[in-house]
C-alpha cells in the first residue's frame, strides 16, 4: 500500500486490512485492521510515505483521512522549508 501511495500521490485507505492482498502478516500479528499510507511531498514530488494502522476495523473514515492528510501535507511544507533555509544558508557562504 506504502507503494502505491508513493506512485500516485495519493492517500491509500484500507479499512479492512486482514483481507487486502497486500496485508503484511506482521502487521495482522500486531492487531492491524486499517491503515491509510500518506504521501509526504516537497514541491510536488512525493519523497516519502507515512503509513498510519489501527486496531479498530473501518477506523479511516474521510474526517480521518483529511486530518491525517493535513498532518501528512505539513510535513512536506517542513521538509521543503529546511530544503530552502539550507539552500540559503549555502548561497550566503
Amino acid at each position: 500500500m506504502g507503494f502505491k501511495a508513493l506512485e500516485s500521490g495519493k492517500p491509500v485507505v484500507v479499512n479492512n486490512y486482514q483481507s487486502h492482498p497486500d496485508a503484511e502478516p506482521v502487521a495482522i500479528a500486531a492487531g492491524a485492521k486499517s491503515l491509510i499510507a500518506l504521501p509526504i511531498k516537497d514541491t510536488g514530488e512525493t519523497l516519502a510515505v507515512a503509513a498510519v494502522a489501527s486496531r479498530a476495523p473501518d477506523h479511516f473514515n474521510p474526517e480521518r483521512v483529511r486530518l491525517l492528510t493535513a498532518i501528512a501535507d505539513g510535513l512536506g511544507v517542513l521538509l521543503e522549508n529546511t530544503r530552502l533555509s539550507q539552500e540559503l544558508q549555502a548561497s550566503t557562504k
